[in-house]
């Protein structure tokens, strides 16, 4: 079936790999062809634009809860508020320059205002976040048509992990913004015509998203590999034409990341260097991946991203999957496109299997990838479905995106609760109602008692008056074992998800194996599973779904008031604040 034929066949949704998008075609089609052409370049366009404008919206609900409720945002919103904007350069420079360039943008008076410069970052992770819908809307309806545009579009806008982390003033959310840019040029490349200039205009695209990425996280220059997979399988109409490309492309990805991260640079006789401690610190972060996160590692290769992964995949994006695979089992085809959009996910599974930090963040490009690839698969067999029989197209199009905006949007909506509601808040509120002044309670840090509260929505939060809290890192460190708390005089231990899941993971274990952190790291373990055994659950908040992250994370408060030995010496711990390094580090 040629261009034409497959337009007037189906008007509403020409083949795309012809029609709708490839600037090849308009030479080969008659004007008034051509004008439809582009009339469905302006559609799709608008479109995604639209899909983006309401991704943003919903990912900047609720984006105002207090800065110490994530323990990393601090260290950014204050960087962001120096009048000289210093980097560290522990990340690279792409999420702080477009908050920066955000609040020049805005005229944003931050200088003296903390909270109000992490929202502001909040606010342009969440922009990032909405790039990701728009260039991976119109990378589906490149391959898919309408059909992928709606049904990739919505199932990226409304991916429930990607609206948690484009809350929060942190790189994960820019990453995936930039892996989409970077995918969409791929895309493109893949199924352009082997006409030079047109693909060196995907070429472009697809250098600047590489070294956006690279710009986002320093994991993120792993996409290097799955875009030179593009660059590799491009269809070629001379033999000079593939070493163009890959020259054009490494130009222009060095400089790009060369201006993303200017201030990591300075010009000195003659010659371009890093300013002096920017290499320590980058260092120190790729050793930091490599080796654990504060004596605390997964072992090398794991599945801890993986299985994070799986389980944020809701159950129709299973069904979405299946399907697909099905139907390209029965027409025993896969295209360039296909393999270039296997290679990135491949390539992020097999990579952050080599990450040691057990931190369940670092899964969101895995995530959102399964995602994505799960509705290509399905718009394949609903676009060709629209090929051949219409009207069942059309209906099957209108129930996959129904089914999409009815699942995700749900769980995107209690997510957005999750941030208004969060457990640690309510956490507080019961031990003022609950815990006599006279009690003494052993917490976590990640319970964030250490902290005021949500006293800025919640102005009537209750102080905790005179409980005790002597404060640790974990509360696993202040006595050596659970009985030995118990006859200190502590009658309670309150913890939180994010603090005791890292010691319960099969995977994680204390680093350097042998020391005296493996040691601690084993009696930290057998601390929580003994308080979950033998603990008496006081109070209890578990998330419906949860999150994966530090918003409202499952916390319980434990009495082990029972436990105490009669007559045993009470050796009552001292209330202190926490170090700055576990401020910082924890």
């Amino acid at each position: 079936m040629t261009t034409i034929e497959a337009t007037r066949t189906l008007p509403v949704d020409p083949k795309p790999a012809d029609a709708a998008i490839a600037p090849a075609a308009v030479e080969q089609v008659p004007a008034e062809s051509a004008l439809r052409i582009w009339t469905h370049r302006i559609i799709a366009l608008l479109l995604a634009t639209g899909m983006s404008i309401a991704a943003f919206w919903l990912y900047t609900r609720n984006n105002d809860f207090p800065y110490y409720f994530h323990p990393d945002e601090f260290k950014k919103g204050g960087m962001l508020m120096a009048p000289d904007q210093p980097r560290t350069f522990a990340h690279p420079g792409l999420m702080l320059e477009a908050a920066n360039m955000l609040r020049l943008a805005t005229h944003a008076e931050i200088e003296s205002d903390l909270q109000a410069a992490v929202e502001l970052g909040r606010r342009a992770s969440a922009g990032m976040a909405a790039l990701a819908t728009f260039t991976l809307a119109l990378a589906a309806f490149r391959l898919h048509g309408y059909a992928g545009l709606l049904i990739g579009g919505a199932t990226v806008a409304l991916c429930p992990p990607l609206l948690v982390h484009a809350h929060y003033f942190k790189e994960d959310a820019t990453l995936i913004g930039a892996v989409g840019l970077t995918i969409l040029a791929a895309v493109l490349i893949a199924t352009s015509k082997p006409r030079l200039w047109t693909q060196l205009l995907a070429v472009l695209l697809l250098a600047i998203g590489c070294a956006a990425a690279g710009s986002a996280k320093y994991v993120g220059l792993a996409m290097t590999a799955p875009a030179l997979i593009a660059l590799l399988i491009a269809p070629n109409r001379r033999f000079w034409h593939a070493p163009v490309r890959l020259v054009l492309f490494l130009a222009v990805a060095g400089a790009t990341f060369l201006a993303i991260n200017f201030r990591a640079f300075t010009w000195e006789n003659g010659s371009l260097v890093l300013n002096p401690g920017i290499q320590e610190n980058v260092q120190w972060e790729v050793d930091h991946g490599m080796t654990g996160h504060y004596n605390l590692a997964l072992k090398i290769p794991n599945t801890f991203t993986l299985r994070i992964a799986r389980s944020d995949l809701m159950p129709h994006v299973w069904v979405f999957a299946s399907l697909g695979v099905l139907w390209l089992i029965v027409r025993h085809r896969i295209s360039r496109a296909g393999i270039v959009m296997l290679s990135f996910l491949l390539a992020w599974i097999v990579l952050l299997s080599r990450n040691a930090i057990p931190i369940p963040r670092y899964a969101l490009p895995i995530t959102v990838l399964a995602f994505f690839i799960a509705s290509l698969l399905l718009s394949k067999l609903v676009y060709d479905m629209q090929l051949r029989w219409p009207v069942v197209g059309t209906i099957a199009l209108v129930v996959s995106v129904a089914a999409v905006v009815v699942l995700q949007g749900q769980r995107c909506v209690n997510f957005n609760q999750q941030f208004l509601d969060d457990s640690r808040q309510r956490l507080r509120v019961w031990l003022a109602g609950n815990i006599p002044n006279a009690g003494m309670i052993a917490v976590d840090s990640y319970t964030g008692l250490q902290e005021p509260g949500d006293i800025v929505r919640f102005p009537d939060t209750p102080p905790l008056g005179n409980i005790q809290i002597p404060m640790t890192m974990y509360a696993a460190d202040i006595a050596s074992d659970l009985q030995g708390l118990a006859d200190s005089g502590v009658e309670y231990v309150a913890v939180a998800w994010p603090g005791y899941m890292r010691f319960l993971d099969p995977e994680v274990r204390g680093w350097p194996e042998g020391s005296y952190a493996d040691a601690l790291f084993n009696r930290r373990r057998a601390f929580y599973v003994e308080l979950f055994a033998k603990g008496q659950v006081a109070f209890e908040s578990v998330p419906n779904p949860p999150t994966h992250s530090y918003v409202n994370p499952q916390v319980a408060v434990y009495r082990i008031k029972h436990l105490a030995r009669p007559g045993t010496p009470r050796a009552v711990p001292q209330r202190q604040p926490p170090s700055m390094w576990q401020r910082i580090f924890g």
